[in-house]
């Protein structure tokens, strides 16, 4: 911990430590059913679409789903495989709801977007400098 609150870009130093994971499945849905879909007992948030994170993105969401339930959840809510999709499904065999703080950091800091990499510095200033023994 005390290498990334030291460590002038901790969202670079993060993303490269986990650079071999896959990346989020990207899909399509109807702007106006994102809302509902974040809010789907089957999904966990994270990164930018985490409150913590204090990004107000409105129009894309980001969250984890198992693998046994990403067919109902692509079903259900009619998510179209798109590349720039407005939808980031990671997935997984289990995971935990909500995700753990350590793995929605590691998610927001996979995102090259300056609000995205700042909001990574500013947590890592926030939450855990303070923990870090100097």
């Amino acid at each position: 911990m005390k290498q990334l609150v030291e460590d002038d870009d901790p969202a670079g130093l993060l993303a490269s430590w986990l650079a071999g994971e896959p990346a989020p499945r990207r899909y399509g849905a109807a702007p106006f059913e994102l809302l509902a879909l974040a809010s789907d007992s089957r999904l966990a948030v994270s990164g930018f679409s985490d409150p913590p994170s204090n990004l107000a993105v409105s129009d894309e969401v980001e969250a984890w789903v198992t693998a046994s339930d990403l067919d109902a959840v692509t079903w259900e809510w009619m998510l179209e495989p798109e590349g720039r999709g407005n939808v980031r499904l990671h997935i997984a065999a289990e995971f935990a709801n909500p995700v753990p703080w350590g793995r929605f950091l590691v998610d927001l800091a996979k995102h090259p977007g300056p609000r995205e990499q700042h909001a990574v510095w500013r947590l890592v200033r926030e939450v855990l400098q303070p923990r870090v023994v100097r």
